[in-house]
């Protein structure tokens, strides 16, 4: 079987952190334009990844905390917004609360860190 790279996947989540900073800031300045809209998608799509990294990672013994925060972090957004969904009143808007946004920036910046970090002991390694 074929084993996936450590340091492609470490790679992307220091960038997917990143991109998690901008998306939260630009949440709390109220923008939810088209960005806004791309950076959902891409953490669609990183999610999925982190899900196969996370099997992976586990069949190779690796370090499991990198994958396994950002599917974390996925349930957390998702039981915020059931959430809010909940409490909607018919017709009016959903608006992000600030607290979720401010969480989402720490999320990021926590992400890209513990990426950072991982990927430079891995890359010491080996």
């Amino acid at each position: 079987m074929h084993n996936l790279n450590p340091k492609v996947y470490l790679s992307g989540a220091i960038v997917v952190g990143f991109l998690s900073i901008i998306d939260g800031l630009l949440g709390l300045i109220g923008y939810s334009g088209g960005v806004a809209q791309a950076f959902s998608l891409l953490e669609i799509c990183w999610f999925i990844t982190s899900m196969i990294f996370l099997l992976a990672f586990k069949k190779q013994e690796l370090h499991l905390l990198v994958p396994g925060m950002y599917v974390l972090y996925t349930f957390y957004g998702w039981l915020v917004g059931s959430y809010l969904l909940s409490i909607k009143q018919p017709g009016q808007e959903i608006a992000l609360p600030i607290w979720y946004m401010v969480s989402a920036t720490a999320f990021g910046l926590f992400y890209c860190l513990i990426s950072t970090r991982t990927y430079a002991r891995w890359f010491v390694r080996n």
